[in-house]
């Protein structure tokens, strides 16, 4: 299985040290796994398995990624394409429908509670925060929460309760409190989503 993480930049923050175990753990197990990133800040990649590649559009902005990022999804033979956290999710699906087929190998996560981290903006950045979750994380396959709160927070902004899974975040001890439980998380975090991901596209086929 191809694997593509796709984040703002790879500094030493929480959703990019997930983006780092995760991406060892399925290379260990075999799969091919490669990092994108816009920004080239670059803090973690010299702690990834030789076998997982990192690639960054080396671009300022958000907006600049679109046109690259359509490029990338439609020469890059791709079995699932991770976007990590509002806005570049909502890149990531305006840039899918430019790609035929594409949609069902998308997938949001959310490592925040938006509502929270964004209380003290606008009324106006609420509101489009709003409609751009409303309307376009529906267009993704899945859209992962990493707690119950993240998800709850995406279903009052628009989310279809049936598009989110909460998936509990793997890398930190106190959701994983040994070895064994880490594990048990990591496999969590693909086994799931992915089983359903394959078991639709073979109903399709047949």
């Amino acid at each position: 299985m191809r694997v593509v993480f796709f984040l703002w930049d790879f500094g030493q923050a929480g959703a990019e040290t997930v983006v780092l175990h995760l991406s060892n753990y399925l290379s260990d197990k075999g799969h091919e796994v490669r990092i994108l990133t816009i920004n080239s800040k670059d803090q973690l990649s010299q702690r990834l398995n030789t076998e997982v590649r990192f690639t960054t559009f080396n671009k300022k902005r958000i907006i600049s990624s679109l046109i690259p990022l359509i490029r990338f999804m439609r020469t890059e033979n791709i079995d699932c394409f991770v976007a990590n956290m509002w806005p570049l999710t909502v890149v990531s699906v305006i840039a899918n429908f430019f790609c035929s087929g594409f949609r069902q190998k998308l997938f949001l996560i959310e490592h925040g509670d938006l509502g929270e981290e964004h209380k003290n903006r606008s009324k106006l950045f609420k509101f489009f925060q709003r409609l751009s979750i409303s309307i376009l994380y529906n267009k993704a396959y899945k859209v992962i929460a990493v707690s119950n709160g993240v998800g709850e927070d995406l279903i009052s902004k628009g989310l279809r309760r049936e598009k989110t899974q909460v998936i509990y975040n793997p890398a930190y001890p106190n959701l994983a409190e040994h070895k064994l439980n880490d594990e048990e998380g990591k496999k969590k975090w693909f086994k799931e989503p992915y089983q359903r991901h394959r078991h639709s596209k073979k109903q399709k086929q047949n």
